[in-house]
Parts: structure tokens; sequence; C-alpha cells
């Protein structure tokens, strides 16, 4: 039988006697939200999947020039966590539930983006010890966010991407 525990508001309001899954998620949002790409890694298991509305799944070890371009077109990017539920199984697998908001103030714009979103987040205990964070390592995410809001600034993030991709070598006719 799962076990179950919830968390009212963001991560940053996580009690330090919290379950370690929360602990670990404490850790991993700033560090999703950050512009490391090794900071991210580090609470994921090597083969570690994303995926958002049905496109994907993708390693998020190959991710880094996904991020590096959202980077270059965002001013900074802010997860605020609304609620969490965490399912722990007998066999020490972990499932995060999240509801969530996600803020990104584009460079150039003058608002922000704002996307709803909820996550389901599988976690396990790392393999060796002194990897993951908090005894608890990332083998996939799974979002499913309107990506609306994002629409007016589509046709900068897509040039952005063809400018880095050109930069990289590769041929676009």
């Amino acid at each position: 039988m799962a076990l179950t525990y919830y968390h009212l508001g963001d991560v940053k309001w996580i009690p330090a006697d919290a379950p370690p899954a929360l602990q670990f998620l404490q850790s991993f949002v700033p560090a999703f939200d950050g512009s490391s790409h090794g900071t991210r890694l580090a609470h994921c298991s090597p083969t570690a999947t994303y995926t958002c509305n049905n496109f994907g799944p993708l390693r998020i070890s190959y991710m880094n020039k996904s991020f590096e371009l959202r980077d270059s077109v965002a001013r900074s990017v802010l997860h605020v966590v609304n609620q969490v539920w965490i399912l722990t199984e007998p066999d020490d697998k972990i499932t995060l539930l999240l509801d969530s908001t996600l803020t990104i103030p584009f460079k150039g714009a003058n608002k922000s983006s704002i996307l709803e979103g909820f996550t389901a987040m599988k976690l396990s205990k790392p393999d060796d010890a002194g990897k993951g964070a908090h005894g608890l390592w990332i083998d996939s995410i799974e979002i499913s966010m309107d990506l609306g809001p994002l629409n007016p600034m589509w046709d900068m993030i897509m040039d952005r991407a063809l400018d880095m991709a050109r930069q990289a070598g590769y041929y676009f006719a």
C-alpha cells in the first residue's frame, strides 16, 4: 500500500523535518530554474527522461542546448510549487505530483509569460551512494502545461533556436 504525504505551498516553505522527497524537491526546483546544467543533472539518474505535453521522452542529459536556448531568451525562470502530493511505494519508488506555476520574463518583453502546469516526477534511490540529492534522483519527469501564454514570444524563441543551431554548424535552407 502506498503512503501519501501532502504539502500545500511553495518549496521555500517546506519544513526541515519534511520527508526526503520534499527536501529533494526543495533542492531540485532552483536547480531546474537555474543556468547550470551540471547542477540539474546532479539530481537525475543517467537515463532520466523529460516529457512535456506528450513531446518526448527526451533524455535530460541531452537537453543542455534546450536549457541554453531558454537562458538566452529569458531574463529568469521561476517555478512556484502550489501543492505537492508524495506517493511512496513499498519498493522505495516515489512519485511526486506537483501543481505549479512557471513565470518567464523574456528579454525584450514588457510582460512575463505565466504558465500553469501539472507534473508527475518519478524518483528512486541512486545506484551509488553520494549520487542524487537527499538520497534520491529523478527517473522521469512528465509535464502537462498550457503553452498558450508562450505564443506571443514563439517567433523570437524559434529565431534564437535557429541561430544557435547555425552557430553549432547545422545548416537550414
